[in-house]
């Protein structure tokens, strides 16, 4: 991350730093039309855009969190800081009188460090309002992968599991990807250090944030960066190695 974006502990809109980079390998799309070139760059500089096929005229919320989200209480309140340090969510401001429209329920994921775990949605309420052909991935698995290739192809693999936030958002679309914590959700001590950091983010016993970028458990996030990826990939399948042939895919 560092070599290919620079220092710097913000991670979302990664790829917006990168679009130089992006502009030069994507003038070899000579197959595809100006059009997709047009629009990776695009989503690159300015973020992707939820598919709606029809925009929801209400807020859609979900009832509750997942029941297990105050266990780890203070895990989640850490994870909510180092998340809000990189980036990848922002407390949503209620004081003008907008409000969230996608209200969707939280769980943590716990990390490869048992002590930390790390904020993600549960997207399934917004998917009716989601064409089916934009929420459905079949990606290769690395076993169908490999039986396709020849003797002495190199493999080169996309972990996108520490990257899915990298892509970011359009401001205006920010308002379908909030979440909420109750304050009975977190410790007193940390409910108190949130109220005074984020005054005009609270509703009653509610906090609210929103993801910058996009989040694990809602599918179409998932469909927009592989959207980027196999554009870079179709540029990156045509250069040679001391006579090897590169080939890749995303994995997630």
């Amino acid at each position: 991350k560092e070599e290919f974006f620079g220092e710097g502990k913000q991670v979302t809109g990664l790829w917006a730093r990168a679009r130089e980079r992006f502009r030069r390998r994507l003038e070899f799309l000579q197959e595809e039309p100006d059009s997709v070139r047009a629009r990776v760059l695009d989503e690159v500089s300015h973020g992707v855009s939820l598919p709606f096929e029809s925009e929801p005229t209400s807020p859609v919320v979900s009832t509750k969190n997942h029941p297990d989200l105050g266990l780890r209480a203070g895990h989640v309140y850490d994870a909510l800081c180092m998340q809000l340090e990189e980036g990848s969510i922002l407390p949503f401001n209620v004081s003008g009188g907008e409000k969230p429209m996608g209200v969707l329920s939280l769980r943590w994921v716990e990390k490869s460090n048992p002590d930390e775990v790390r904020l993600t949605l549960n997207g399934r309420p917004l998917n009716e309002f989601f064409p089916a052909a934009e929420c459905t991935l079949e990606l290769e698995t690395h076993r169908e992968l490999r039986s396709n290739y020849r003797k002495g192809q190199r493999f080169l693999g996309f972990d996108l599991h520490n990257g899915f936030f990298n892509q970011q958002y359009r401001p205006s679309y920010r308002k379908w990807v909030c979440f909420r914590i109750h304050d009975s959700e977190l410790l007193p001590k940390h409910v108190r250090a949130l109220r005074e950091r984020f005054p005009t983010s609270w509703v009653g016993g509610f906090v609210y944030f929103s993801y910058r970028g996009l989040v694990m458990g809602l599918s179409p996030s998932c469909q927009q960066l592989s959207r980027v990826n196999v554009a870079m990939l179709k540029v990156w399948r045509r250069f040679k190695v001391a006579g090897a042939v590169w080939d890749g895919t995303t994995f997630i």
